[in-house]
């Protein structure tokens, strides 16, 4: 049985923009697959994206997954280590945080990225 499109207050405040964005049905969105709730067994159920690449729009599909918490022996080390790291930024002193900002110049990253990436290797 099929959700009804006005289904609680608000749904009903819902902006043009994200009638738009989201493409429902009977509104101001371009597409009518895709609106549905989350955990919708209908194969057009999912997350619709549209890119705008050389004055074409493309449009694309990426269906719902269920996510899966994963607890292996490689991830915990992965996660502490990354938790060191950011223990390890916040321990530095302004000066050490100056240069990494100034290192990262150009390299489209801030400090704090290039300090961490230099960590995790």
């Amino acid at each position: 049985m099929p959700v009804p499109l006005v289904s609680s207050p608000f749904k009903r405040l819902l902006s043009s923009v994200a009638r738009q964005k989201f493409g429902k049905p009977d509104f101001f969105g371009t597409s009518i697959f895709g609106w549905s709730e989350f955990g919708d067994d209908n194969e057009f159920a999912g997350i619709y994206s549209s890119l705008v690449v050389d004055g074409k729009r493309h449009q694309r599909f990426f269906p719902f997954y269920d996510y899966i918490i994963t607890h292996t022996t490689l991830q915990n080390a992965q996660r502490s280590k990354f938790h060191n790291a950011v223990v390890a930024w916040q321990a530095l002193g302004s000066t050490s945080r100056a240069e990494y900002k100034k290192r990262a110049i150009g390299r489209h990253m801030s400090g704090y990225n290039l300090f961490i990436r230099e960590y995790m290797l």
